[in-house]
């Protein structure tokens, strides 16, 4: 699972860098580039995330109370 969810990490990371490189360098405009761009960012934390095991410790915190 963890092989997996890396492949997705590295997959989110470069399509989100992407948008960014044709935004700024290439000075290409739109609006879906911005979102796809904050999109695939935001997948790319999630993901950062759940490799951390972040979400497994908020769970044992909400079931702790």
């Amino acid at each position: 699972m963890d092989g997996a969810l890396v492949g997705i990490l590295i997959y989110n990371t470069a399509v989100s860098i992407l948008p960014v490189y044709a935004g700024a360098v290439l000075k290409m405009t739109g609006v879906m580039l911005w979102s796809a761009a904050g999109l695939h960012a935001l997948l790319a934390v999630w993901s950062c995330l759940l490799l951390r095991g972040v979400p497994s410790e908020l769970r044992r915190q909400i079931g702790d109370n």
